[in-house]
């Protein structure tokens, strides 16, 4: 039984990890298409700015290229 829920605990965890990194790479999509202008497209960033704030460190957008 022990095992069974390790196992299960782990398949959560993977899950929440791929949901959270499917999450963000739309999240850098939008980004980078409200940069372009897309129409729509910084609304529905905005959105995703609230779930996604603080994760990249002070004053960094998510999808910033390292300097």
């Amino acid at each position: 039984m022990k095992q069974t829920l390790e196992k299960l605990q782990d398949t959560q965890l993977l899950a929440g990890s791929e949901a959270y990194a499917s999450g963000l790479t739309i999240y850098k999509l939008f980004g980078s298409a409200a940069d372009a202008g897309i129409p729509g497209a910084d609304a529905i960033y905005d959105q995703l700015k609230q779930r996604f704030a603080g994760q990249g460190g002070p004053g960094k957008r998510a999808d910033a290229p390292e300097q």
